[in-house]
């Protein structure tokens, strides 16, 4: 089934850099609006080795898991609390919808009073992925089926015995589909700030700098590049959540 898979999603590759080159191999087309498949493997081979490169490519990664991880502990724990109590569930539900509806690009004016640094960008990214997080476990924390949490009173479970026991293990899969979707949208926000010309380093700093200079194959390049990060993220939190959490869907 994996060699399948991976056999499909090579002939799909190869069909979309077909495409693509036949696209650009026209005698008048123009490499500075859509630069050729040639151009940038050329680019992408001169990225691979450059050691500034990989320094950008790594201060990306860091503020994306530094971003992540503090998502995860702090939305985890405000949506557990609000969970339980269904007073602040309906007090809090119609404000995290109104944040939440916000475009996260829409609040980083907000943020530039306290000074244009890669740093603030980590902190907007933070509280969307909060928002979201929140959101997730509310509605995970919430959907605790009656029947086990009677079982479990049965059993004469109380407190936070019922919780590590009963909810938690049943909210845990939803829990960690809301937490997969932000690291899709930690990533994207890090990068996309990045590009609004953030005092730093990253990708989305090498991105604006080279639509500045019109130097397009170095920008596919490294759209590529954030797409393979993307990719390692992704199956990495995949692959540990499947073996952690093996009773999701059942």
């Amino acid at each position: 089934m994996l060699i399948g898979k991976n056999i499909g999603a090579m002939i799909t590759f190869g069909v979309i850099v077909l495409v693509w080159w036949g696209m650009t191999a026209g005698p008048n087309h123009d490499s500075l609006v859509s630069p050729t498949p040639t151009l940038v493997a050329k680019a992408a081979l001169a990225y691979a080795g450059d050691w500034e490169f990989y320094q950008l490519l790594g201060w990306t990664v860091l503020k994306i898991v530094v971003a992540f991880v503090v998502c995860v502990l702090v939305g985890v724990s405000i949506g557990i609390v609000v969970g339980q109590v269904s007073l602040l569930n309906e007090l809090l539900e119609l404000p995290l919808d109104l944040f939440r509806s916000i475009p996260a690009t829409a609040l980083y004016p907000m943020f530039l009073v306290f000074g244009i640094s890669e740093w603030v960008c980590v902190w907007l990214t933070m509280l969307v992925g909060v928002l979201v997080l929140v959101s997730y476990t509310i509605k995970a924390v919430s959907s605790c089926s009656a029947m086990r949490l009677q079982a479990g009173r049965a059993e004469h479970l109380k407190g936070s015995a019922i919780f590590f026991r009963v909810v938690f293990p049943e909210c845990l899969p939803g829990i960690v589909n809301g937490a997969r979707i932000c690291l899709s949208l930690v990533i994207v926000l890090i990068v996309v700030f990045e590009m609004f010309g953030a005092n730093g380093h990253g990708i989305g700093t090498a991105l604006h700098e080279s639509r500045g200079l019109s130097q397009r194959e170095k920008m596919v390049a490294l759209t590529i590049a954030v797409g393979f990060v993307g990719i390692v993220l992704n199956g990495a939190f995949t692959w540990v959540c499947d073996r952690l959490v093996f009773w999701g869907g059942r």
